[in-house]
């Protein structure tokens, strides 16, 4: 027991090992609990050393909650891209905790995956649950710097441009369960109204940085309102029609609202955006801007009017 109070106090780094320290250390290396508060380790002992420990992770970094992730991270099965399929696990089981760039390399490496997403400017990911300090989940994602990211998807056969994003961008989190949403299909007398039944919905709310879908300018002069520049407000993570969709919402240089939704299954933008994916976007869109007036007292610097 001595030994096991040895191993997770280095893997503290000299921190004062409090019953929770220990507790969340045990559980981070697979430690029962019961060895972990013996009778010879008592949890309130500080390490006399501050010396690392060679068994200690080389991506975990105490000063962010990377113990509150598993030692082995679930990947959703449907979704194509091993990233993706890391991040919505994540979420999917709801943990929480930080996932930074060399435990994200680590799994890829056991899965012996290669991913089209530029994670290298990535410092970490932390997720934190709703408490007494914060009104709901937040989502805090770091880069060493502001960055400008190719987007590594293509429409109609061309990568369309790039993803301006600030050094940290923090999301405000809200879980909605089953929802269904309004629309209206088909033209003239044909027209009439249907409903998009979304699954596991996960709202998104950009309340801190800035994360912006910079087009280049050809394929913007081609395609006009169909792909614009985009501020992004809001995101969206949910099944729709059986499968894993992501969407992010926001509005263009005049203010009006833009929104597009991916397939992970698929691992491509769904473009042409149907119809019910603009009246998604547009509804959750206003839809997170009123949740994270309601949690935050801030409403959206942008119009709600704008149409997607």
């Amino acid at each position: 027991m001595t030994q096991v109070k040895s191993r997770i106090c280095r893997l503290l780094r000299g921190r004062t090992c409090s019953a929770g320290a220990v507790l969340a250390a045990a559980l981070f290396l697979g430690v029962p609990a019961s060895d972990a508060f013996g009778q010879s380790a008592r949890a309130d002992e500080p390490e006399e050393s501050a010396g690392a420990d060679a068994d200690a992770p080389s991506f975990l970094d105490l000063d962010r909650p990377t113990i509150g992730l598993p030692i082995r991270l679930p990947f959703t099965e449907d979704v194509q891209d091993p990233l993706f399929a890391m991040l919505i696990g994540l979420v999917e089981n709801d943990i929480y905790g930080t996932l930074n760039r060399s435990r994200l390399q680590a799994e890829l490496d056991r899965r012996d995956a290669g991913t089209k997403l530029p994670y290298e400017r990535l410092v970490d990911v932390t997720r934190l649950p709703a408490d007494r300090d914060r009104p709901t989940n937040t989502i805090e994602v770091r880069f060493d710097d502001d960055v400008k990211l190719p987007v590594p998807y293509s429409i109609l056969g061309y990568n369309p441009g790039s993803l301006r994003v600030s050094q940290t961008c923090r999301f405000l989190e809200w879980k909605l369960g089953k929802i269904e949403v309004p629309y209206m299909d088909g033209k003239g007398d044909d027209r009439h109204q249907k409903m998009a039944r979304l699954e596991d919905v996960h709202l998104y709310s950009l309340v801190e940085g800035e994360l912006l879908l910079d087009i280049d300018g050809w394929i913007d002069a081609l395609m006009g309102g169909g792909l614009d520049d985009t501020d992004m407000v809001a995101l969206m993570l949910c099944r729709y029609e059986g499968d894993w969709h992501g969407f992010a919402m926001g509005y263009n240089h005049d203010r009006k609202g833009r929104s597009g939704a991916m397939n992970f299954r698929e691992d491509k933008i769904v473009f042409p955006s149907p119809t019910e994916v603009k009246t998604l976007g547009r509804k959750m869109r206003a839809r997170a801007e009123s949740l994270r007036e309601n949690s935050t007292g801030v409403r959206g610097t942008v119009p709600q009017s704008g149409r997607p």
